[in-house]
């Protein structure tokens, strides 16, 4: 009995094929006729999942932000870390996944800019997606303060501070090669340990 191709399997293994080939050439240099050499496959087969190398780059990033976003969940549901130490696993996976990325990065950075200028609805989705991670901060930082695990503070500033921390690690390193998140992670560390409410 042959095997029954799932039309998703079949677009996610375009994009990730499509992914090599965009790291390789660069965004601005790939062709749609690239992407379909490397996957071995006609272009007009392409043409059945995607419209064009935006859609399969949008994708592409659309499937990272949802794996970042599964990843937040799992440490999410851990039991044996309180909010504080939730946070700081978070912002670890987060530099530790990215960190000597830079092609990878300069490829995201590329295609944002592009699209914020061209598409601004495409670039605003993209936006509201990593903004996520926002408001996972907030929900943390609002339930520690509540169990008395955090100190009293502005939730939403905060929740931003963090946000604007990961957010400028991930466009440094895709400029600068010598960003290492050790030492990031150790103040970040630092930061949040401020945070906590000392027990009398």
């Amino acid at each position: 009995m042959p095997k029954i191709i799932v039309k998703d399997e079949v677009k996610i293994k375009i994009a990730k094929s499509a992914f090599k080939v965009f790291t390789k050439k660069g965004y601005e240099e790939t062709r749609m006729k690239d992407i379909a050499d490397y996957c071995n496959i006609s272009r007009t087969s392409i043409y059945q999942y995607f419209n064009n190398k935006d859609e399969i780059f949008f994708f592409i990033l659309h499937t990272h932000l949802d794996d970042i976003y599964h990843l937040y969940r799992k440490t999410l549901r851990m039991k044996n870390m309180d909010e504080l130490e939730k946070i700081q696993r978070i912002i670890e996976d987060i530099f530790n996944q990215y960190y000597n990325k830079e092609k990878v990065l300069e490829l995201y950075a590329t295609y944002w800019l592009k699209e914020k200028l061209e598409h601004p609805g495409v670039y605003s989705d993209l936006q509201q997606r990593t903004e996520k991670l926002k408001d996972v901060f907030e929900a943390l930082l609002a339930k520690g303060i509540q169990r008395n695990v955090i100190k009293e503070l502005d939730v939403s500033s905060m929740a931003n501070i963090l946000f604007l921390i990961v957010r400028g690690f991930i466009m440094q390193s895709s400029v600068y090669t010598n960003v290492s998140p050790s030492q990031l992670i150790v103040s970040t560390k630092f930061l949040l340990q401020g945070l906590r409410k000392l027990k009398k």
